[in-house]
């Protein structure tokens, strides 16, 4: 909904539809893709696939690189795929949304939790920033160790860091915490049974839930009846969809038109 009425908004003869991929079947759809350059002017990427997109793409974006993510493919005219990361944009406008810009970030202290694409994307804007410690919190520990292991070796002045998603280690490190990012993707309590324990945090934490579906997740409203500032990812949605349609299209997008878009469709569910 958002991408369609930004194209008719520019007046664009074009169509954003959704394909559901199976993961044995991915590689066989990209490479279909690929050889419908006339049809198809880009793409996005979701989870769990942002990571394995990447040996697919042609030419890479810097920023891309540097996160080791993929969330936007442009298709050149001879078929050739470039790959871009607009997630960086969208977490930018989140904590804009709480308050957080450049320079309130340097020297702050954040936990990630997860380790997939979009904590890669996080990490990256953080860093960038000068943040001082980022604490990635994930089910699979290796997966952690491996994100903090690449960024640590890129920005040798923020400190990275490992925690497992043991609840103790975790509540104790909310003392320290100025910014908690939520970047798992599916928090329904199946997929996400930690019950953090705010009363130890800082009341001035700031909190970040990439998901923006309605009902909010279990991590939102426990953060959010705490009295906690707390954001969700509706602006980062947004922000990440106009910037793929400005690389795709090379106009403007109607941000605002965009936004709007998205909150009506998100009361009707």
């Amino acid at each position: 909904m958002i991408h369609n009425r930004a194209f008719a908004l520019t007046k664009l003869s074009a169509e954003y539809s959704l394909i559901d991929v199976d993961e044995s079947h991915f590689g066989r759809t990209i490479k279909k893709i690929k050889n419908e350059p006339d049809k198809i002017l880009g793409f996005n990427i979701t989870v769990p696939y942002k990571e394995k997109i990447i040996p697919f793409v042609d030419d890479l974006d810097e920023l891309a690189r540097e996160i080791g993510a993929v969330n936007t493919v442009k298709i050149l005219s001879n078929g050739r795929f470039q790959g871009f990361n607009t997630d960086v944009d969208g977490i930018t406008a989140s904590l804009a949304e709480l308050g957080l810009s450049s320079h309130k970030i340097s020297k702050r202290n954040v936990i990630i939790l997860g380790a997939g694409g979009a904590a890669r994307a996080c990490a990256y804007t953080l860093a960038a920033n000068n943040i001082g410690v980022v604490t990635f919190s994930n089910r699979t520990l290796s997966r952690a160790k491996s994100l903090a292991a690449h960024f640590q070796e890129r920005y040798p002045n923020t400190i990275f860091q490992v925690r497992g998603s043991n609840m103790k280690e975790l509540n104790e490190s909310l003392q320290d915490c100025d910014i908690l990012i939520n970047a798992i993707s599916r928090s329904s309590p199946k997929y996400f049974p930690l019950r953090l324990n705010y009363s130890k945090a800082k009341r001035e934490m700031k909190v970040l839930d990439l998901g923006y579906k309605v009902p909010p997740s279990l991590f939102f409203q426990e953060a959010n009846d705490e009295g906690l500032k707390v954001a969700d990812g509706l602006s980062m949605l947004v922000e990440q969809a106009a910037r793929s349609f400005e690389i795709w299209t090379s106009l403007k997008a109607p941000r605002k038109e965009m936004l709007l878009t998205a909150k009506a469709a998100r009361e009707k569910i």
